[in-house]
């Protein structure tokens, strides 16, 4: 009878509140301590997919110039930018032309890439990976040469109202990225 009405009281207590405070403490403390563990997390796979997306970069500049062409396929039916049936058709043949280009020096600059990799871990010298180097930086030269022709293309193809409605667009989406950057940490 004893241990029942201790069960009941214990029960009781239970639910009116009575020792919820520790148990919410506890829950509290090991939350928080999970939310700064996952917080950690993000910030290492955000770090780890920049450092990744470098490495399979097939330029010399990894970051900095404006892709003209992706925000173009966001905003190709924006009343507000309003491209002609005219501009559309020619900025499309830049993207065929660039993209074909692109993926032709990728086919090339990536197996050389893990070739040097592979090689300089194996412990060969220096020297002999120069000449192997000395490709791949003309291969990378190439296509950041075909980057910067795209945006002189897509820059002269645009009406300075239509490229300030891009910049201003680029600006906004890229202050977007640093506030979601910022949450993360």
């Amino acid at each position: 009878m004893k241990r029942a009405l201790g069960v009941i009281a214990l029960s009781t207590a239970i639910l009116f509140g009575a020792g919820v405070s520790a148990m919410e403490k506890d829950n509290n403390a090991t939350s928080g301590k999970m939310q700064k563990m996952q917080k950690k997390e993000k910030k290492k796979l955000a770090k780890g997919r920049k450092g990744r997306a470098a490495m399979r970069s097939i330029f010399l500049i990894q970051r900095g110039l404006p892709h003209y062409s992706m925000i173009l396929k966001r905003l190709w039916d924006d009343k507000e930018l309003a491209l002609s049936e005219k501009q559309k058709k020619e900025l499309l043949a830049i993207r065929k032309e660039t993209m074909r280009s692109l993926r032709k020096l990728k086919r090339e600059i990536m197996p050389l890439k893990r070739d040097i990799v592979r090689k300089a871990r194996r412990g060969t010298e220096a020297k002999k990976l120069s000449e192997s180097l000395e490709k791949l930086a003309k291969l990378k030269e190439e296509a950041t040469m075909t980057q910067l022709l795209c945006m002189q293309k897509t820059r002269e193809l645009l009406s300075p109202k239509q490229l300030k409605y891009i910049r201003d667009k680029m600006r906004e989406l890229s202050k977007r990225g640093k506030r979601r950057e910022k949450k993360i940490k």
